[in-house]
């Protein structure tokens, strides 16, 4: 993955931000597709949001995996 400068990472974030704002809930691969942003760079952004929240409880993020 290629570096980006300051406000392509924050167009970025808030792309994720705003997926997972959504009622619905989504997924790291759901927002991956959206965005076109790797699987692992949206996980690693997730991951740091929830060390953003001021109380603590940070954010609950839950991936499904599709074992049959």
């Amino acid at each position: 993955m290629g570096k980006h400068n300051t406000v392509e990472s924050l167009a970025r974030l808030l792309q994720v931000i705003k997926i997972l704002g959504k009622e619905d809930g989504t997924t790291v691969t759901q927002i991956s597709n959206a965005t076109g942003i790797d699987r692992w760079t949206v996980k690693d952004m997730i991951n740091h949001m929830e060390d953003l929240s001021p109380d603590g409880k940070g954010l609950y993020i839950e991936e499904l995996s599709n074992s049959s």
